[in-house]
């Protein structure tokens, strides 16, 4: 469905669903880092862990 104030598309079924604006942009070395602003939140499903991107791998989040 479409976020109610972004208007972007937001997928149902996962861990979370969030709508931000961009706050800043921060130059970081090779990277550029960008500084939201939460404007909802639409779900957020505690049964599912989430994923983190490590080394170069998917990797789940432990408790």
């Amino acid at each position: 469905h479409r976020g109610a104030y972004s208007d972007a598309i937001v997928l149902d079924g996962g861990v979370a669903a969030l709508e931000a604006e961009t706050a800043q942009v921060v130059p970081a070395g090779d990277h550029t880092l960008f500084v939201a602003r939460v404007l909802s939140v639409d779900y957020v499903t505690p049964g599912l862990r989430p994923l983190i991107r490590l080394r170069g791998r998917y990797r789940s989040v432990s408790a």
